[in-house]
C-alpha cells in the first residue's frame, strides 16, 4: 500500500512540475504592404490626399476618405493579390505579385508571412505610375510602394 501511495505522490509531483502558465501572444502578427499616394510636379514628389477612396479585396473592404496612405493585407495563400481601387465612380484594378516566406515569430504567436514584391500592375485608369521603393514587406511600418496620381 505504501508503494502505491508513493507512486501516486510521484505522479502528482510530475504533473504539477509539467504545468506551465499559458503565455499569450502580445506581438503584431499581421503583415501589410504600405502604400503612399503622391503626385509628381516639376520633379518633386508631394503627398496627395485621395478623397472617397474605396478599396475592395478578395475578403475585405476598405473605405476611407482623405487618405494619403493605406496598408493592405496581401494573400497568405497565393503569390498574387488583387484589389479594386475606386474613387467616386472610377475604378482601377491593381495586382500585386510577390514571393511569400513563412517564418516563426515565437512559439506563442506562431508563424507569419513576409512578402517580397516582384511587381505591381494597374490598369492605369486612376494611377499614373507605381514605384516599388521597398520590396520587402515585413513587420516594419516602412513605405513599400508609391502610387502616383
Amino acid at each position: 500500500m505504501k508503494c502505491i501511495s508513493g507512486i501516486v505522490a510521484i505522479l502528482i509531483l510530475l504533473l504539477l512540475a509539467n504545468c506551465e502558465e499559458t503565455i499569450k501572444c502580445t506581438e503584431n502578427t499581421e503583415i501589410s504592404v504600405n502604400i503612399d499616394f503622391k503626385t509628381l510636379s516639376s520633379g518633386i514628389k508631394k503627398d496627395t490626399l485621395i478623397n472617397n477612396l474605396t478599396v475592395i479585396g478578395k475578403d475585405t473592404l476598405y473605405f476611407n476618405s482623405n487618405l494619403n496612405s493605406i496598408s493592405l493585407a496581401l494573400s497568405q495563400s497565393s503569390d498574387t493579390s488583387e484589389f479594386k481601387f475606386a474613387v467616386d465612380t472610377v475604378m482601377d484594378t491593381i495586382s500585386f505579385y510577390s514571393k511569400r516566406e513563412h517564418f516563426l515569430i515565437s512559439f506563442e504567436c506562431g508563424f507569419a508571412t513576409r512578402f517580397i514584391l516582384e511587381k505591381v500592375i494597374s490598369q492605369d485608369i486612376l494611377i499614373d505610375s507605381i514605384s516599388i521603393i521597398n520590396p520587402n514587406v515585413d513587420r516594419s511600418d516602412e513605405t513599400n510602394i508609391i502610387f502616383f496620381y
